[in-house]
């Protein structure tokens, strides 16, 4: 939900019991798991304001995780239907050196799909949104990076373009990159 000019609230689903006191007790919430991601991927996602978590005899009831509105207007997901879309190559390099910042921040996304990756209108800027679900290692080796992309509906001109710009960011080997890519991506043709 959109508050005003430039805030969203996200409001998570109440947890059925034994969840309920699973995040109550155990676990951190969706929405502080949202909120720590986002301080965590500083830049690379819309800029977190605060999370707030609302609980009745210790079992966590509702949360909610609030941020900055994005100013990219498109996500992958209409990029991807679009095959008039002009920045399209400047679109999936830009996803492939996110992916590496994100990646070097020790940052892998369970969600890493077209409608979680917003992206500006001449393709140059990405940010990811969704951050609840999400792992964190101290490094992220080139057959894990690649099999991000799992989740992303590509042509293979566009593993081509990504794997080139996650490869060169990484210091990596671009053709082991695209071969990793094309195999882990979701084909579609245009």
């Amino acid at each position: 939900k959109i508050i005003g000019e430039d805030i969203v609230v996200k409001s998570f689903h109440k947890p059925r019991f034994p969840n309920s006191l699973v995040y109550g007790l155990l676990r951190a919430s969706k929405a502080k798991r949202s909120y720590l991601n986002a301080k965590i991927l500083e830049g690379l996602t819309p800029l977190p304001l605060v999370y707030v978590e609302q609980r009745k005899y210790g079992m966590l009831h509702d949360s909610y995780y609030a941020c900055s509105l994005s100013t990219l207007p498109l996500t992958w997901r209409i990029i991807v239907k679009d095959s008039q879309f002009a920045h399209r190559e400047r679109a999936a390099r830009s996803i492939g050196r996110f992916m590496a910042l994100m990646h070097e921040k020790g940052c892998y996304s369970l969600d890493f799909s077209g409608g979680n990756l917003l992206i500006s209108e001449n393709g140059d800027q990405v940010q990811i949104v969704d951050l609840n679900r999400m792992r964190h290692y101290k490094h992220i080796n080139m057959r894990r990076g690649c099999k991000q992309t799992s989740k992303l509906h590509m042509t293979t001109l566009d593993c081509r373009w990504l794997a080139e710009a996650y490869a060169q960011q990484r210091g990596w080997d671009v053709e082991k990159c695209y071969q990793l890519i094309l195999k882990n991506h979701i084909s579609i043709n245009m």
